[in-house]
């Protein structure tokens, strides 16, 4: 009897053998994302890693296989960077123009005592009236530059918390584990550790065999 030997396209064996190398290069780098993010997990403080469960991590894992919530991440972040950079620049802008209000505001009032004082003795109780306003005058001036102060950082929370909205739907929409539009800070903070995984990991290199 002839044995029958398969006659098999070359080009499909190759496509098959490269498919198996893929499938099996893809598992090597998912045991290395759930190895690594497995040991960041037990080495977090018993407090926080009570907020994230072995299913997150595992769904993390799958989520950062093809690289791009890598990607995703890193763009999310430098421009949270410079909108951090540009809001610190404009807190610096407003403080100087506050602090050029108040010497100003001081040297006014030294030139009014200074016109004061060159009269004479008798201009005393002018003097003292004169002061009196003065204070008036800083403690207002106080108060109001507080005030402008306490709106601009109230200002500035709004917007940061806008961004964490921005990057919590971007992040959902992306299908990463964990991450939802919400408020509630343990829910932030959880998005946080996570956050902290996935910057960590993007900066290790899967073994190559």
């Amino acid at each position: 009897m002839t044995q029958y030997i398969p006659n098999l396209d070359p080009e499909l064996l190759q496509t098959v053998a490269e498919e198996l190398q893929s499938k099996e290069a893809l598992q090597r780098k998912h045991y290395f994302l759930l190895e690594q993010l497995q040991q960041m997990h037990l080495a977090l403080p018993a407090v926080h890693r009570s907020r994230v469960s072995h299913d997150q991590i595992c769904r993390l894992a799958n989520s950062l296989l093809d690289g791009t919530v890598f990607d995703i991440v890193r763009d999310l972040r430098e421009v949270q960077h410079l909108e951090e950079k540009s809001l610190s620049e404009r807190r610096r802008q407003l403080e100087s123009e506050l602090k050029l209000e108040r010497s100003d505001l001081s040297a006014r009032q030294a030139e009014e005592l200074a016109s004061i004082v060159a009269v004479g003795r008798q201009r005393t109780a002018e003097e003292r009236r004169v002061r009196q306003i003065h204070e008036r005058q800083t403690i207002e001036l106080e108060r109001t530059q507080a005030d402008r102060l306490k709106k601009f950082d109230m200002k500035i929370i709004m917007e940061l918390d806008q961004k964490v909205l921005t990057q919590q739907s971007t992040l959902e929409k992306s299908g990463v584990p964990g991450f939802f539009v919400t408020n509630s800070p343990n829910d932030i903070r959880t998005q946080m550790i996570l956050m902290d995984f996935i910057m960590r990991l993007s900066q290790k290199k899967p073994p190559q065999t």
